[in-house]
């Protein structure tokens, strides 16, 4: 994992699935879940690429349900930024290693997904109309503030 430490989003190789049986989760008010993306099930020296997400297994057992997990065409990651989340997420591979004795030396957090591509576009599409429409509503209020002190200066000159 330290060699795509700057990795943003990422299409897995054919053969590239989801480890449920490492699966853990992690609670803190919310459950963090996490889950090894393996290639073909294979016993790996170091588990360092995790799929992860919130609120959606559980901390009782290993039932990794977040993303796209179901879905057979799934090979895609788009990163994990989140710095409030990531402590927790890195909490929840810790536990996995205990409980399965495995390694994860440089843990990265991707949301398991069925293109990056796609994923990452439609979260730029949602940014720009989010953009919009504070820049819109910003300048309603702006012309609702003209029009109010035209308004009241018009009225000080007729006095």
């Amino acid at each position: 994992g330290q060699e795509l430490m700057d990795a943003g989003k990422v299409q897995f190789v054919s053969g590239a699935n989801l480890d449920f049986r490492l699966a853990n989760g992690f609670k803190n008010t919310d459950v963090y879940c996490v889950a090894p993306i393996t290639v073909d099930n294979a016993v790996l020296s170091s588990y360092d690429f995790w799929a992860v997400g919130k609120n959606c297994c559980s901390d009782q057992q290993a039932d990794f349900k977040c993303g796209a997990y179901n879905l057979e065409g799934a090979k895609g990651g788009v990163r994990v930024t989140s710095d409030a989340d990531r402590d927790f997420y890195r909490l929840a591979v810790q536990q996995a290693q205990s409980s399965h004795a495995i390694k994860a030396i440089h843990p990265l957090f991707f949301t398991w997904t069925t293109d990056a591509s796609t994923s990452v576009e439609d979260a730029e599409s949602a940014g720009y109309q989010g953009l919009l429409v504070g820049m819109f509503g910003h300048f309603l209020f702006q012309s609702l503030l003209v029009v109010t002190a035209v308004a009241c200066f018009a009225k000080v000159r007729i006095n």
